[in-house]
């Protein structure tokens, strides 16, 4: 499944546009990280994505045909979204809030099939967290909970995830544990991946492509190691960076150090 923004333009009320004439593409089985400080909109743009706010000029498009031309039903089996799961508190334990994933596949006053609990059963399984089966989720860590929400994603069977910022407020383990699962939906589902995040460094660990956004509507789109450079992060980040070569026991890769701000932005 490919999804494509055509001139993506967005600004809140009559005020000024937040960014203009974004235009990508996310391949079948791609990650594509948005990149960029805080408050430039990589939230709100997620949110133009999947329809939650309306364009104010351009389009989303899923395997050509415009996102507002699909039923909601039908979007929302092929796409899922993961929102950030910091200072959330749900009534609900895990097995029941992953359930709530399946909701585009029950009908308005429908209860979930025992074929329903036996696939979320499956999702809680696939990101590792079946101790926490029964669990408030008012009782499990924000890690914890940033999994239930990516196994409460995964019950509709999505060709496309969307997430926000899954690594933020989480320590070292659990950032690389969400890395690791959305690395692995990637190659053993196919599932395309779509990331808001602040860490570059953890884009040129997982993405094909990166969207960078900046102040005053700037933007870039290319291949990561092309868009992420020490150049681009000074001028869209203000922070002076050295980009090294290493090897580990997976592969070689880059890692980006921070030295200091820069006198310009």
């Amino acid at each position: 499944m490919i999804l494509e923004v055509v001139n993506g333009t967005y600004g809140y009320g009559k005020g000024v546009n937040l960014f203009s004439n974004l235009n990508f593409k996310v391949n079948t089985g791609e990650i594509l990280t948005i990149l960029g400080p805080n408050g430039v909109g990589k939230t709100t743009l997620l949110k133009c994505i999947l329809g939650l706010f309306k364009w104010r000029k351009g389009n989303t498009l899923i395997n050509n045909l415009e996102a507002d031309k699909i039923t909601p039903s039908q979007f929302w089996k092929d796409i899922s979204y993961v929102p950030q799961g910091k200072n959330m508190i749900f009534p609900y334990t895990v097995l029941e809030m992953v359930l709530m994933g399946r909701a585009p596949y029950l009908g308005a006053i429908s209860s979930p099939r025992r074929e329903d609990v036996n696939i979320a059963k499956r999702a809680i399984e696939e990101v590792g967290i079946s101790r926490l089966m029964y669990k408030s989720c008012g009782a499990i860590s924000g890690g914890e909970l940033q999994l239930v929400l990516i196994a409460r994603a995964l019950t509709s069977d999505p060709k496309i995830l969307v997430l926000d910022e899954p690594e933020s407020n989480l320590d070292m383990k659990n950032q690389l544990l969400v890395l690791q699962i959305i690395e692995k939906l990637k190659k053993e589902k196919n599932i395309s991946c779509i990331i808001n995040t602040h860490y570059p460094n953890h884009a040129l660990r997982i993405s094909n492509n990166t969207l960078m956004l900046g102040g005053n509507g700037r933007h870039l789109f290319g291949k990561t190691y092309e868009i992420i450079t020490e150049k681009n992060i000074k001028r869209f980040f203000g922070v002076k960076t050295r980009i090294i070569e290493l090897e580990t026991e997976r592969e070689k890769a880059q890692m980006l150090f921070p030295v200091e701000l820069a006198n310009e932005i």
